[in-house]
């Protein structure tokens, strides 16, 4: 997976530099040396891993190969360090000189310091490699992950001094070298920057110079630590995870920290890549903590009790009848429906910078949002159904209410309510888009269809019309249900019959009008584009009120889940 990523990530950034105009900069340009420097470096080192993984038997790798391998670990390895140096040379010119950075910084330039960098990184490496290959061999076993130009002179029996204090010559050198570069590069902005009382400057060079420099301390990090460990042969299990965390950290790192703070990148995947930004709630700092918690306590309540209920008629004999197996349908609707929404509200609150999700992630939530919703008053009315046979039919209930049909009840429940959401939402996916901002919390399909600017009447006619006739038919069969049920009663004056009536179905009807309640307060805001707060906050509460609710009135109101 963390290969993958980096391959996605790497040629994602390279592609995206290639394509974007917006990118088309001295500064990017040097960048994507970068990338593929990383993206070669890691195909260079975890596929061959990933083999001796799944190899039981000893593992093999001709001379050659070998010293193939160990050119690309370390020519790549330094690469990385000479292309930090130039990139730290074109941040030096557009902020110390930036009337002349375009005269600079030619096209002609930035090619010429790109061959510079990568000369610079491999001809030192042809050398001590060179010192390496004319040693004989009194051994085969490469004590490394991977092949390095340590591991291949140690399988000599010869003097090995020349070649370890070249080693260690070179090594000193690049570091010594990258360092005073890096070093006086950013002494020299920061002088410039607090001679120059320009606040825009100032914040120009802290966005550009930051991203560069977390990269580099990664990088000056993870090689001094394997270079270190080098030289220390009791530590050889610490130092082979450093080795292959070396191939592994700075190539995953590199491209999240240029992509979340880069302005430029983010549009370019925005666009590329459809990644959308989500607005969020809009809580100050201060208010950010204690509606955390809040909303972390009510998740956890709602997953315990929901859970909870659905393990108790799994367990207990005594609710093993149609009723609870059906009603069991409901604790685990809301707990998905609020697994779909919460967390990623959780993690939104604690995150200060924009939050942002992929096109694919957006409509897989939309679909889950609107499906799970749908399903509580499917699993409600199949549930009222089941009433209505055990109050007007009880010598029929249990010839009704069947193993069969109960199984079959919940099918319908589960696959009516997803059915519609899919025709909605393959309308919305059809259209193309010119913005990226999820004006919700959340994804949902008027996010989603609004985030065009096509004609989007054909969206709101069919999304208003299912959910008006949904509504409609809830409302109707729920309504006739009760109705036909409240006759039977005023009919009979069987008391008991009564008393089981107003207990089995005051729980059930409670339920349904908060879910309903809920469901009309959402669909009526989403018409109204001046109540966005409102309507930003109806949209939580619908996946924090009826989750909490319907466990605490079924556990009060009912006698067997009760006890």
């Amino acid at each position: 997976m963390i290969y993958v990523f980096i391959m996605v990530s790497n040629v994602g950034i390279v592609s995206m530099i290639a394509m974007e105009k917006a990118l088309h900069k001295p500064m990017y340009f040097l960048f994507s040396n970068l990338p593929v420097s990383d993206a070669l470096i890691a195909t260079v080192v975890l596929p061959g891993l990933l083999k001796d993984i799944m190899t039981e038997s000893d593992r093999y790798i001709g001379y050659a190969a070998c010293v193939i391998q160990a050119f690309g670990v370390h020519s790549l390895s330094t690469s990385a360090h000479t292309i930090l140096i130039i990139m730290a040379y074109d941040r030096y010119v557009a902020i110390c000189n930036p009337l002349r950075y375009n005269d600079i910084m030619t096209n002609k330039m930035v090619a010429g310091l790109s061959v510079l960098a990568w000369v610079i990184a491999t001809v030192p490496v042809a050398c001590i490699l060179g010192l390496t290959v004319r040693l004989s061999h009194c051994t085969s076993t490469i004590s490394n992950p991977f092949c390095d130009n340590a591991s291949l002179f140690k399988l000599s029996c010869e003097n090995l001094l020349l070649n370890q204090i070249v080693g260690l010559l070179s090594s000193v050198m690049l570091w010594s070298t990258s360092i005073s570069c890096i070093g006086v590069t950013y002494l020299k902005i920061a002088y410039v920057c607090w001679k120059n009382r320009n606040s825009a400057l100032k914040s120009k060079a802290v966005k550009t110079c930051s991203t560069h420099l977390i990269v580099y301390l990664v990088l000056l990090g993870s090689g001094c630590t394997v270079i270190i460990l080098h030289r220390f042969s009791d530590y050889g299990e610490l130092r082979n995870l450093a080795s292959v965390l070396f191939s592994v950290i700075p190539p995953s790192l590199n491209p999240v920290v240029y992509g979340l703070q880069t302005n430029e990148f983010r549009q370019g995947l925005e666009q590329i890549y459809q990644i959308l930004r989500v607005e969020g709630l809009r809580l100050t700092r201060y208010s950010a903590y204690p509606v955390f918690v809040l909303l972390l306590l009510i998740y956890v309540f709602i997953m315990v009790s929901n859970v909870g209920i659905v393990s108790m008629i799994a367990m207990e004999k005594a609710l093993h009848k149609p009723m609870y197996f059906l009603f069991s349908n409901l604790p685990v609707s809301d707990a998905l429906n609020a697994s779909v929404v919460l967390p990623g509200l959780l993690k939104d609150i604690m995150t200060e910078s924009d939050r942002y999700i992929g096109y694919v992630a957006c409509v897989i939530q939309a679909f889950g949002v609107h499906s799970l919703s749908t399903s509580a008053h499917t699993i409600l009315i199949v549930m009222a159904y089941d009433r209505y046979v055990a109050i007007c039919d009880p010598l029929q209930y249990h010839t009704i209410m069947t193993n069969q049909m109960v199984v079959k009840l919940s099918v319908i429940a589960w696959f009516s309510a997803t059915l519609p959401v899919i025709v909605i939402l393959g309308l919305t996916v059809k259209l193309s888009h010119c913005t990226s901002k999820i004006v919700n919390p959340y994804c949902d399909n008027p996010s989603l269809f609004k985030l065009s600017c096509e004609d989007l009447s054909l969206n709101q006619i069919v999304g208003l019309f299912m959910s008006a006739v949904f509504l409609i038919i809830s409302l109707s069969f729920i309504g006739v249900t009760y109705l036909k049920i409240a006759l039977v009663c005023l009919k009979n004056r069987n008391s008991t019959l009564k008393s089981k009536a107003v207990k089995t179905c005051s729980t059930h009807l409670i339920v349904y009008l908060v879910h309903f309640g809920c469901s009309c307060t959402v669909i009526i805001l989403h018409r109204f584009s001046s109540h966005e707060e409102l309507r930003n906050l109806a949209s939580i509460l619908i996946y924090v009120i009826p989750p909490s609710l319907n466990p605490v009135v079924y556990g009060l109101q009912t006698k067997e889940i009760r006890r």
